[in-house]
């Protein structure tokens, strides 16, 4: 998020348990580091210039990073996220050893009086499974004396492109690699073809095709969005959708063309058909009056009635789609050049491009948001996706993961059967689980649920309901007495937001 005042660009950032993130700042800068729930402490990492180049506004513990190795010692997924990135950003073991330790109650300020370079840690050890304090999000307020240009690539690029305003640029990508076309200054739409490089060479011109989209994807009409993957023609998949930030795009109006500038009344205004003909003539590709392009960033709205509107987008500095190719591709990509109405937030600025090579491996993720106000989150996979990805592809988001729907040879019918009639095994990750403990948990937990806790035996395990005054139902779960004054409560669907 990027707020702009007389002095400063405002820089906001989240950084989950167990992760890192690199700050860098300019003379005069500053950050400011808090505890999403008042219980997560930080650890900071002096990459440059840190050490005698900064103003820190509390006492810190100074020597070795003691939870952050200690972390990476114990193995796992985040610990081997955290040792990559951490490798990334040469930050080595002498790096560890001269660190600045902050509990949760005095969280630093950092001022800077040189540029200087430092890792931002949410230290936290894995939690056992009878813990009660796993690691917590921190939140970090960067005040800039200029807007930042580009996050933190996902990986090594092996090609960066960048789109001035106003503009297209055309780029080959090879099967496998990752595309992540990136909005710079947030609020800026970019469209987005792409061709089958081997059918270019046969004289074909085979790109994605939103009728071919819709009919395999099951939709029979056009709309605001993204789809999975995109066709072609011949109803076979050029590119897929892995990761998206924003969520709000539209699939398959035309981009921009002259005809639209002129009925509004600007004529000879620059349009990105006209961008992207220019860019594809090397190629030998015929101009069109006007090229169905997916609208990244394009804030598109459907009345009931069927009717298109558009708003200003969403999308917020450093907002990106990531796809991945699945076969060799011609791309062009513009940075629309529409600044009569609310498409560009007013003003075009630029798009940036990056490809990753086909080595890596980014987890499919989109992002959502529990208040409109707040940084978005993106989708995980729970624990389990290892074991269940190798059972089915059909995968659905269920409050924050990616969740199996049904597994292939089986289907729907044939599982829930096995539920009532056999056991099933159920990948529970999006669950909300609430520990209530103390002298009056019983008490709490009677007024909270339907059920009479107080005839629970210690290990006893129930199902039951928290409704509203009138009955209603507000939320169903399993309640399990950990001992007297201890209860855990699983929450299947929305109380938690």
């Amino acid at each position: 998020m990027v707020q702009q005042n007389s002095v400063y660009y405002r820089h906001e950032y989240r950084i989950a348990g167990q992760e890192a993130i690199r700050m860098r700042l300019r003379s005069g800068e500053k950050f400011i580091v808090t505890s999403e729930d008042g219980c997560q402490g930080c650890e900071l990492l002096p990459l440059s210039g840190a050490q005698d180049g900064w103003s820190i506004s509390v006492a810190a513990e100074k020597g070795f990073a003691e939870v952050t190795r200690a972390l990476m010692d114990e193995g796992g997924a985040a610990a081997e996220k955290l040792r990559r990135k951490l490798q990334g950003w040469q930050c080595d073991s002498s790096v560890l050893q001269s660190a600045y330790r902050f509990g949760a109650d005095a969280l630093p300020e950092v001022t800077a009086q040189e540029a200087i370079s430092v890792v931002v840690v949410a230290a936290g050890r894995k939690m056992a499974v009878d813990g009660h304090q796993p690691a917590g999000e921190l939140n970090v307020v960067h005040f800039a004396r200029e807007p930042i240009d580009l996050p933190e690539p996902l990986a090594e690029p092996v090609q960066e492109i960048r789109i001035p305003h106003s503009s297209a640029r055309t780029y080959e990508v090879k099967a496998g690699q990752w595309i992540q076309i990136i909005d710079v200054q947030g609020k800026q739409s970019s469209d987005f073809i792409a061709f089958d490089q081997e059918a270019l060479r046969q004289g074909r011109e085979l790109m994605i095709d939103g009728t071919a989209t819709r009919t395999v994807m099951g939709r029979s009409l056009p709309q605001p969005g993204l789809f999975s993957r995109f066709l072609d023609q011949e109803q076979q998949t050029l590119l897929e959708v892995v990761q998206d930030t924003v969520g709000r795009h539209d699939s398959f109006l035309f981009a921009c063309s002259p005809k639209y500038y002129e009925d509004q009344g600007y004529f000879g205004h620059i349009s990105c058909t006209e961008n992207f003909n220019n860019a594809l003539k090397a190629y030998g590709i015929q101009p069109r009056l006007g090229w169905p392009a997916i609208n990244f960033f394009f804030n598109t709205y459907a009345e009931d009635c069927g009717s298109i509107g558009f708003a200003e987008p969403w999308s917020r500095a450093g907002d990106y789609v990531l796809l991945r190719a699945d076969r060799d591709l011609l791309c062009a990509s513009s940075a629309c050049p529409d600044d009569i109405d609310p498409a560009n937030g007013w003003k075009p600025t630029d798009i940036h491009v990056r490809v990753y090579g086909e080595q890596e491996n980014f987890p499919r993720s989109i992002a959502y948001r529990t208040i409109p106000e707040e940084l978005s989150r993106m989708t995980k996979q729970s624990g389990f996706h290892r074991r269940t990805s190798k059972l089915t592809r059909h995968f659905a988001e269920y409050r924050g993961y990616w969740v199996a729907t049904e597994y292939d040879g089986w289907g729907a019918n044939s599982e829930y059967l096995a539920c009532r009639e056999r056991v099933a095994m159920i990948d529970l990750t999006p669950l909300r689980k609430f520990e209530v403990v103390g002298p009056d948990a019983e008490v709490f937990m009677q007024y909270a649920v339907t059920r009479n806790v107080r005839r629970m035996s210690v290990g006893e395990i129930v199902y039951s309901a928290i409704c509203n005054e009138t009955g209603g139902m507000i939320d169903d779960g399993t309640l399990f007495k950990n001992e007297r004054s201890g209860f855990s409560l699983d929450l299947r669907r929305s109380l938690y937001r």
